[in-house]
């Protein structure tokens, strides 16, 4: 139990970082942050949950899913992605490659949230991250 969170509606658990959406719609995120899944602006470890702004504080997170070194959460209809986006097209250092899961249209790391832009009108109902790939139900709007 985590006494300093409001009461929390769902857990997701990445490669090396947790992220809790709680009961008032907060995401907070924490762990290794390497390649800034956490969602904080810096790549810094946080070794206590630290809520995720940006987009966060205007919308409720009604979903979040993590995957290895990335994350993706829905708020406002809206999926956000943050995290590790293959790193230019590099290796991990246990030889994975990896690119274009955070739909951002590049193999660049992402270390705050970034609105998936999709090209017809949806409204995202569910999302899931895997190893290096996220996928999300969505609604035609």
């Amino acid at each position: 139990m985590i006494c300093e969170l409001p009461s929390s509606e769902m857990i997701a658990c990445g490669g090396y970082h947790t992220c809790v959406v709680t009961s008032v719609g907060e995401l907070y995120s924490w762990g290794s942050n390497e390649n800034g899944c956490l969602g904080t602006g810096c790549t810094d470890v946080t070794y206590s949950p630290e809520r995720v702004q940006g987009p966060f504080l205007m919308d409720s997170v009604y979903k979040v899913s993590c995957g290895w070194k990335h994350t993706a959460a829905i708020s406002g209809g809206n999926v956000y992605a943050w995290g590790w986006g293959g790193s230019h097209g590099s290796f991990s250092e246990d030889g994975h490659s990896s690119g274009g899961q955070l739909g951002q249209g590049d193999d660049r790391d992402h270390i705050e949230p970034g609105m998936v832009k999709f090209q017809v009108g949806v409204r995202a109902l569910q999302i899931s991250c895997g190893f290096n790939h996220t996928g999300a139900v969505v609604e035609c709007t």
